[in-house]
């Protein structure tokens, strides 16, 4: 159950950051900053295909 939990949680915490990008205006979040957030989805990504492996 636990493990369970831990992958919704961390599912739900991905959408609601998809959700606060779509409401940003493109003009006032910098290059860098999308740059960021491209590399940490990645990361993301990789970790939860892991996560399918083990569950």
């Amino acid at each position: 159950m636990y493990m369970d939990y831990l992958y919704y949680y961390r599912r739900r915490k991905c959408c609601k950051a998809k959700q606060n990008n779509a409401k940003m205006p493109q003009g006032e979040r910098g290059t860098r900053q999308i740059r960021k957030r491209q590399t940490r989805k990645r990361k993301y990504v990789l970790g939860k295909s892991s996560w399918n492996h083990i569950i």
